[in-house]
C-alpha cells in the first residue's frame, strides 16, 4: 500500500505570524538604530568644533591675537572669513595656498576653492549637507558651513529681556544702550568684527576676562541656506513675513526660503551678533526670547535632540541645552561682561 508523504511547509496563519513577529522586532530595532547613528553624527559634530577650536588656540598662539570675525578693507568692505583664516591649522594648507588673499573672497578666481565642501565645516545631522549659496553666479557656488563665530551680543537682545537703554532709567542696561560705548565693549565676544570693538578686534587670551574655558568662540548654526524654525521645520515665506525675518531670506522655486547673509564657510557674513529668535521662531530679537533652537537665522541652531555644540576659548566643546538660561547664554558668548558663569 503506497504511503502519502506530507512535506513539511508552514501554514497561511503560520507564515502570518512569523511576519508579524519580524515587523514588531523591527519596529522595537529601528529607533535604536536611529538612536546610534544620530549619536555618531553628534560625536562627529562635536569633534569638527573640537578641530576648529583647536586651530583657533594655534593661531591665537602664533599670533598672538585670535582672527577676527572677518577682514574688511579699507573701505569697510567685507573682505576674507575667519574660517578661511584658520585652514592651515585644519590640515588644509593646500585649500589656504590655493585661494588668493589678495581678492575678495567671492571673486571668481576663488570659486573653486571656497565652492569646495570641506567635512569639518559641516554637521553630519544637517537635513542638506551638500548646501550652497544660491545667490551667487559662481561655479561651484560657495560651499556651507554650519558653524558660525559668535562675534558679540546685540544690544536688542537685552531690550528683548526687559533691560532699558534709556539712561536714568531703573532697568537701564549700558549693554542695552547702542549709544554706549562702554556697554557695546562689553558686549563683544571673541572674533569680533572691527568697527565694533574698542580694541579694534585684536583679542588675545589676555583680553578674555570672562576667563577661556567660560567663553564661546564657534557655535552650530545648521541647516542653512534653508530656513528652519523651533519644531526643526521649514519656514514657509508667510511665516517670515509675519515676523522681520523674511527680510533675511529669500524664496527659491521650490517654495523654500534661502538665507541671504553668510552661507558659505569663507563668506565674511558667517558671523553672529546674537540676537536670540522669537519662540516661534519668525523674528530675532523677539519676544518671548529663546535663545538657541527657536530660527537658524545666524543664531545657534542644531539638529541633535535638546541642544547644541558650542567650542569655547581655550579649545574645548560644549554641549548647551535648548533650554540654557538666556542671560547666562550672553554671558558665555562676552568675554568682557564682567558676569558670574556657572555650570551651563
Amino acid at each position: 500500500m503506497l504511503r502519502v508523504q506530507k512535506r513539511a511547509g508552514f501554514t497561511l496563519i503560520e507564515l502570518l505570524v512569523v511576519i508579524a513577529i519580524i515587523a514588531v522586532l523591527i519596529a522595537l530595532l529601528l529607533p535604536a538604530v536611529q538612536q546610534a547613528r544620530e549619536s555618531a553624527r553628534r560625536t562627529q559634530c562635536r569633534n569638527n568644533l573640537k578641530q576648529i577650536g583647536l586651530a583657533l588656540a594655534n593661531y591665537e598662539s602664533t599670533y598672538t591675537v585670535f582672527p577676527m570675525a572677518r577682514i574688511e578693507d579699507a573701505a569697510g568692505n567685507a573682505w576674507h572669513s575667519w574660517a578661511s583664516m584658520v585652514l592651515p591649522y585644519i590640515d588644509q594648507a593646500s585649500v589656504y595656498n590655493n585661494y588668493n588673499t589678495s581678492l575678495y573672497w567671492n571673486d571668481p578666481a576663488n570659486a573653486t576653492m571656497v565652492g569646495t565642501k570641506l567635512s569639518f565645516y559641516l554637521c553630519p545631522s544637517t537635513p542638506n549637507p551638500d548646501g550652497r549659496d544660491v545667490r551667487s553666479a559662481n561655479t561651484p557656488q560657495p560651499a556651507a558651513s554650519n558653524y558660525t563665530s559668535t562675534g558679540s551680543v546685540s544690544n536688542k537682545y537685552y531690550v528683548s529681556l526687559g533691560d532699558s537703554a534709556t539712561v536714568g532709567s531703573p532697568t537701564y542696561n549700558p549693554m542695552a544702550d547702542k549709544t554706549n560705548a562702554t556697554g557695546t565693549g562689553m558686549r563683544q565676544g571673541v572674533l569680533a568684527k572691527r568697527k565694533d570693538d574698542l580694541r579694534n578686534a585684536k583679542v588675545g587670551y589676555q583680553s578674555i576676562t570672562d576667563g577661556a574655558s567660560n567663553t564661546v568662540t564657534v557655535i552650530e548654526s545648521a541647516g542653512n541656506p534653508d530656513a528652519y524654525g523651533p519644531t526643526k521645520n521649514l519656514m514657509t515665506t508667510a511665516q517670515l513675513t509675519s515676523g522681520n525675518n523674511g527680510a533675511d531670506f529669500l524664496p527659491l522655486v521650490n517654495g523654500n526660503l534661502a538665507y541671504s547673509g553668510g552661507t558659505g564657510w569663507a563668506d565674511p557674513g558667517r558671523v553672529s551678533g546674537v540676537q536670540g529668535c522669537s519662540a516661534d521662531g519668525t523674528l530675532r530679537g523677539g519676544a518671548p526670547l529663546r535663545p538657541l533652537n527657536a530660527c537658524n537665522d545666524s543664531e545657534g541652531y542644531s539638529f541633535h535632540t535638546g541642544g547644541m555644540h558650542a567650542a569655547m576659548a581655550d579649545g574645548s566643546v560644549k554641549f548647551v541645552s535648548e533650554n540654557i538660561d538666556a542671560r547666562m547664554w550672553a554671558a558665555v558668548i562676552t568675554r568682557g561682561g564682567g558676569e558670574t558663569v556657572g555650570d551651563f
